[in-house]
């Protein structure tokens, strides 16, 4: 897969799911990326996959598995940050770092940290960590087909 080619499409809910599915997993024929997505039938999985190969975004090896040479950046797939064949929420960097951070803090001052530095950054962290969870939450919805 060529990274530095993200294409900015707008793809349909189960579009994303058979992209997502095709992305993390593999080269994967219609009756796994069905099973994988929870399709009613393969050919609905082949629908998906070869309007995606015809977008330039998958493309089909000899044998008639299909595998990703385009990332897509569209849609909720914006949000995910793709790290050898997975894509995590772009919020789970920021959460951890700010987190860290928090930590920290917290050893230099020796737990007496002045609450006007503690309050908005565990705030921050909090957001961070409910936004991280929600991703992964439409993610699982996602891939439930």
């Amino acid at each position: 897969m060529n990274d530095k080619e993200a294409v900015d499409v707008g793809l349909k809910k189960s579009e994303i799911a058979v992209y997502w599915v095709v992305f993390e997993k593999g080269p994967l024929g219609p009756r796994e990326v069905q099973r994988f997505t929870n399709f009613t039938s393969p050919s609905k999985a082949l629908h998906h996959l070869e309007k995606l190969k015809d977008m330039g975004i998958l493309k089909k090896n000899s044998l008639g598995k299909y595998y990703v040479v385009k990332r897509v950046n569209s849609g909720i797939l914006r949000f995910y940050l793709p790290v050898r064949n997975r894509l995590i929420p772009r919020a789970l960097i920021y959460a951890v770092l700010v987190t860290l951070l928090n930590v920290i803090l917290l050893l230099i001052f020796h737990g007496s940290v002045p609450l006007i530095f503690f309050t908005p950054s565990l705030l921050a962290v909090i957001i961070l960590w409910y936004e991280t969870f929600d991703l992964w939450k439409m993610k699982k919805e996602l891939l439930k087909g």
